[in-house]
């Protein structure tokens, strides 16, 4: 009997808060502008100023989060656009190719063209959705999550799988207040990506003296400016 009554009377105390932790669900896609801080390609050789560099610019960014109960599942497209690769060998490798061709073929010692196509990168995360305030219709936030991350594109043949893990800042606002299961949201992501390198570029690395870190493992952060709707239920 007084199992039933303490079990009773916890069920009374929880029951209110199982009532408002009932599950919201909310679904998110927002387009917007994807912007590099480095070189995914950038080896530095061991020798003199040799390297192996391939420059990349801004490309599309695409958001698409469900999110349960602040729980957020998180797929992220981060594209950036080709621009050229600079190449210098070290001098050993350099003679040793003219050596090798006797003269029968120029070997420049640095090599510099211009490239088409982009990296598309690729990250499903899992995360928290800190909210920070929340007031007349406006909700600031601060996303993160940890998952996988997949490049593909004209800089590789093949796709390049790896660990991704994104933090921002973000804001969603009711604007119309009629319908406040519909949301005008925007966000500000930092997302770092950890991948095995490109076949085409890991001969290159190691002959311009990079490391054998280098020329298996490349890195890239991007911060991403999107804007969107949200639906919420």
């Amino acid at each position: 009997m007084l199992r039933k009554l303490l079990i009773l009377l916890a069920l009374a105390a929880i029951g209110p808060g199982l009532a408002r932790a009932r599950a919201r669900v909310e679904l998110t896609a927002e387009p917007g502008l994807a912007i590099p801080l480095n070189r995914f390609i950038d080896t530095k050789g061991k020798q003199g100023d040799s390297h192996l560099r391939v420059t990349n610019g801004v490309g599309l960014s695409i958001n698409i989060s469900l999110l349960l109960n602040q729980w957020e599942f998180h797929y992220g497209f981060n594209q950036s656009r080709l621009g050229s690769v600079d190449m210098k060998l070290p001098d050993d490798a350099w003679n040793a190719a003219r050596q090798a061709l006797q003269g029968a073929i120029d070997v420049p010692q640095q090599v510099n063209a211009d490239l088409t196509g982009s990296f598309r990168f690729h990250s499903i995360t899992i995360g928290y959705r800190f909210v920070v305030m929340e007031r007349s219709g406006w909700r600031l936030f601060i996303p993160n999550g940890l998952g996988a991350a997949i490049v593909t594109g004209e800089g590789t043949s093949r796709a390049l799988y790896g660990a991704s893990a994104t933090l921002g800042f973000g804001a969603d606002w009711c604007f119309i207040p009629r319908f406040p299961y519909l949301l005008l949201n925007t966000t500000l992501r930092y997302t770092f990506h950890i991948t095995e390198m490109s076949q085409e570029f890991t001969g290159l690395s190691l002959i311009t003296g990079g490391s054998p870190w280098d020329a298996s493992v490349a890195m890239m952060h991007t911060i991403s400016v999107n804007l969107g709707l949200a639906g919420r239920w």
